[in-house]
Protein backbone atom coordinates (compact mmCIF):
# COMPACT_ATOMS: atom_id res chain seq x y z
CA UNK A 1 0.00 0.00 0.00
CA UNK A 2 1.48 3.71 -0.95
CA UNK A 3 1.16 6.10 0.84
CA UNK A 4 0.34 9.98 0.30
CA UNK A 5 4.08 10.75 1.02
CA UNK A 6 5.24 7.37 -1.11
CA UNK A 7 3.03 8.47 -3.92
CA UNK A 8 4.06 12.00 -4.29
CA UNK A 9 7.76 10.79 -4.58
CA UNK A 10 7.17 7.49 -7.31
CA UNK A 11 5.16 10.98 -8.99
CA UNK A 12 8.33 12.96 -9.20
CA UNK A 13 11.08 9.67 -9.96
CA UNK A 14 8.77 9.50 -12.81
CA UNK A 15 8.61 12.77 -14.19
CA UNK A 16 12.79 13.07 -13.79
CA UNK A 17 12.81 9.57 -15.90
CA UNK A 18 11.26 11.25 -18.19
CA UNK A 19 12.73 14.58 -18.13
CA UNK A 20 16.20 12.64 -18.95
CA UNK A 21 14.76 10.38 -21.56
CA UNK A 22 14.10 13.69 -23.46
CA UNK A 23 17.33 15.46 -23.11
CA UNK A 24 18.90 12.44 -24.07
CA UNK A 25 16.93 12.54 -27.17
CA UNK A 26 17.14 16.42 -27.28
CA UNK A 27 21.24 16.31 -27.54
CA UNK A 28 21.27 13.02 -29.53
CA UNK A 29 19.59 14.80 -32.08
CA UNK A 30 20.85 18.36 -31.94
CA UNK A 31 24.23 18.11 -29.80
CA UNK A 32 25.73 19.17 -26.75
CA UNK A 33 26.65 22.63 -26.14
CA UNK A 34 30.51 23.14 -26.15
CA UNK A 35 32.55 26.66 -25.43
CA UNK A 36 34.46 26.77 -28.40
CA UNK A 37 37.72 29.63 -28.92
CA UNK A 38 36.72 32.86 -31.17
CA UNK A 39 40.19 34.07 -32.92
CA UNK A 40 40.52 37.79 -34.38
CA UNK A 41 41.93 38.84 -37.63
CA UNK A 42 45.51 38.44 -36.47
CA UNK A 43 44.76 34.58 -35.18
CA UNK A 44 44.74 36.10 -31.35
CA UNK A 45 42.40 34.26 -28.92
CA UNK A 46 40.16 37.01 -28.57
CA UNK A 47 37.41 35.00 -26.04
CA UNK A 48 34.85 32.06 -26.03
CA UNK A 49 31.46 31.47 -27.16
CA UNK A 50 29.04 28.19 -26.60
CA UNK A 51 27.46 26.58 -28.83
CA UNK A 52 26.08 23.89 -30.13
CA UNK A 53 28.77 20.72 -31.20
CA UNK A 54 29.22 21.32 -35.11
CA UNK A 55 29.64 17.57 -35.56
CA UNK A 56 26.45 16.72 -34.02
CA UNK A 57 24.70 14.27 -36.04
CA UNK A 58 27.20 13.82 -38.74
CA UNK A 59 27.42 10.10 -37.63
Amino acid sequence: MLTAWDVEAFAVTCDEAARRRRAAAAVAKEGEVVELEVFGKNGELTGHRKTRNPVAGRA
